[in-house]
């Protein structure tokens, strides 16, 4: 009986095991219908990552905090977050 029961409990625990251990798929998130990033945006997400970073060095802040600072940035300038990006990305502007 002690050995039935092991033939059923060690299959599953590496069964278990292994599914746990699995490595995962990536996930994706599809952007909007229209949107520049449905449209192979991958450049544009890099070069707003890396303003972001600069930002958040110049500003002495976290990154979720300088991409706040960026929008803000451009709704009080009335231009685009991807014109504040090229600002930042060319030196032009500073968030000190």
């Amino acid at each position: 009986m002690l050995l039935l029961g092991a033939w059923i409990v060690v299959p599953v625990a590496i069964t278990l095991a292994i599914h746990r251990v699995a490595p995962q798929p990536a996930r994706r998130y599809a952007a909007p219908r229209g949107s520049r990033m449905a449209d192979g945006g991958e450049a544009e997400r890099m070069r707003l990552n890396q303003a972001a970073g600069m930002v958040a060095a110049e500003a002495d802040c976290t990154i979720a905090e300088a991409f706040v600072l960026m929008r803000e940035r451009a709704t009080a300038s009335e231009t685009t977050l991807a014109e504040i990006v090229a600002a930042v990305m060319d030196r032009s502007i500073r968030f000190d």
